[in-house]
């Protein structure tokens, strides 16, 4: 769900309220791409280093000219309150900024908000407008947003078949997660006749590209013996993997097992 997604107007008119406001004149470089971009990815090491201090400071540079990439990756850091305090709003803010400036990334981080009611009342019907925005540019994982929301039936009437259209969009882009949720479906024969051993081939996919919810569901259809003989030792192997990735439900099952 944590391993943890498209035209849309200039101006996204009375929903922009304060958070049109400019983003702040911090130190700005040329307007030159090459160097945006590369500054950017300076602050992606840093952030990949947990250096948040830094990566704020890096982004920050080019988001005061106008850099979307580095707004959205601002509101990231706000939304998980890394190198500052967590606040949702504030992470609200920027990726409106970036969304004003067509960043697919940030729409879809819009979505999340509304989905999980983070800084906003939660509001599926709202969740459902951004992903769509989002993947109407192509974004992967508005795509296995849109798709769970289909599968829970939040917002929208419960459609697996629509669900597993909207996976498999996301799947063709290479998104894990939608990779992992494909087999999901077929564990639980969910619009489809239950298949262990698809479900499996899914999950196998996801997981040999480091999804760590993947890993754990690999390690149920072995601890139950679903489309596999049953095997807890493989199971257990297959936990730690996803709790090595810090998955809650992983560390659950071995604790559980007493391992």
């Amino acid at each position: 769900m944590r391993s943890w997604r498209k035209l849309i107007p200039l101006m996204l008119g009375v929903d922009l309220l304060a958070c049109q406001a400019a983003a702040p004149n911090v130190n700005p470089l040329p307007a030159s791409a090459p160097v945006e971009e590369a500054v950017v990815a300076q602050g992606n090491t840093a952030r990949e280093n947990k250096d948040y201090v830094e990566a704020m400071r890096l982004y920050r540079q080019v988001a005061a000219i106008g850099n979307a990439t580095a707004m959205n990756n601002i509101g990231r850091l706000y939304q998980s309150g890394l190198g500052v305090p967590s606040d949702y709003g504030e992470a609200l803010r920027w990726y409106r900024l970036a969304a004003e400036r067509g960043s697919a990334a940030a729409i879809d981080n819009i979505g999340w908000l509304y989905q999980y009611g983070l800084g906003v009342p939660p509001d599926y019907g709202e969740a459902m407008r951004w992903y769509r925005q989002a993947a109407e540019q192509g974004s992967a994982a508005a795509m296995n947003n849109m798709g769970w929301l289909y599968q829970n039936g939040w917002g929208v009437p419960k459609d697996y078949g629509e669900a597993m259209r909207w996976y498999r969009q996301a799947v063709e882009r290479g998104n894990l997660a939608a990779i992992n949720n494909v087999g999901s479906l077929y564990q639980k024969g969910l619009g489809v006749v239950p298949d262990y051993s698809e479900a499996m081939r899914w999950y196998h996919q996801a997981a040999d590209r480091g999804n760590a919810t993947a890993m754990s569901n690999i390690g149920v259809l072995y601890e139950d013996g679903l489309g596999v003989p049953k095997d807890v030792g493989t199971a257990v192997a297959w936990y730690r993997r996803a709790a090595a990735l810090g998955l809650p439900k992983a560390k659950e099952a071995l604790a559980r097992l007493g391992r």
